[in-house]
C-alpha cells in the first residue's frame, strides 16, 4: 500500500480506533456472507485497510489528506448498499481524504464514485466519446437509481 506510515503515538490512537471499526463492520459482514459474497467482503477489507494505512495527513508525501474512520464507515456502508453483481473493481485512497471506489468497462468505459464521510457522494463517469459528473445523494443503506445506472453505463 502506497501510504503506509511508521507507527507513531498517534498513528498508533488511530490506527487502533480504524482497526475496531474494521472489526466491527467484519462481524456485520460475516453474519451476512451468504448475502454479500467473498468480494464483497474483501472489498470491505480493502475499504478499512486504506483507512489505516493513510490516516494521517501526506501520507502520499504530496500533502494528501487523511483519510478518516467516516470515509471508511460510509464507503463500507455504499458496498452492502450495492447490489452483488456491481461491486467496485478498484478502491483506492484519494489525496482529498475519501475512498475511490472505480468501475472499469473497457477501453474509455469507467465510472468513479468518491465517498467521504458525509451524505454526498461525488460520481464522475466516461463513456467512449461522453462524459459526466454529479453529486448524488447517499444516506448509509439506499443508493440512488442516478449512480447505479451511471455504474452501469460504464459497465455496458
Amino acid at each position: 500500500m502506497p501510504c503506509d506510515m511508521p507507527s507513531t503515538p498517534t498513528v498508533s490512537l488511530e490506527s487502533t480506533f480504524v482497526s475496531e471499526a474494521r472489526r466491527d463492520a467484519r462481524k456485520s459482514a460475516s453474519r451476512s456472507f451468504a448475502l454479500y459474497g467473498k468480494k464483497a467482503r474483501e472489498a470491505i477489507d480493502s475499504i478499512f485497510e486504506i483507512a489505516k494505512s493513510c490516516s494521517v495527513s501526506n501520507w502520499d508525501d504530496a500533502d494528501a489528506k487523511p483519510i478518516g474512520l467516516g470515509a471508511a464507515t460510509r464507503a463500507a456502508q455504499f458496498i452492502f448498499a450495492l447490489p452483488q453483481n456491481l461491486l467496485p473493481d478498484e478502491i483506492d485512497p484519494d489525496s482529498e481524504g475519501c475512498i475511490s471506489l472505480r468501475w472499469v468497462g473497457g477501453y474509455r468505459r469507467v465510472c468513479s464514485i468518491l465517498i467521504d464521510g458525509g451524505d454526498r457522494v461525488a460520481c464522475a463517469g466516461l463513456d467512449g466519446a461522453s462524459s459526466w459528473h454529479s453529486a448524488e445523494h447517499f444516506d448509509g443503506s439506499t443508493i440512488s437509481d442516478a449512480l447505479t445506472g451511471s455504474i452501469r453505463r460504464a459497465m455496458e
